[in-house]
């Protein structure tokens, strides 16, 4: 193997490790959603609440279908 392609492979793996450790030290500054604002007024989860609503939709639509 040629030494130039040695430190080109040493320099992508360095380039590499760098731009995770980047990555890493900017996501330790995000701001996580808290379990408190995950949750809407009424006390259900969004996710269950918007789960609620597609169930309701469909069964309408079936008794729509049903009546035709």
């Amino acid at each position: 193997m040629d030494g130039y392609m040695v430190w080109l492979i040493i320099l992508l793996v360095l380039g590499v490790v760098l731009s995770n450790l980047a990555v890493l030290k900017y996501s330790a500054k995000m701001k996580w959603p808290s379990k408190t604002s995950l949750t809407d007024v009424s006390g259900k989860d969004k996710k269950t609440a918007s789960n609620d609503e597609d169930a309701e939709r469909e069964s309408t639509d079936k008794s729509d279908h049903a009546k035709r």
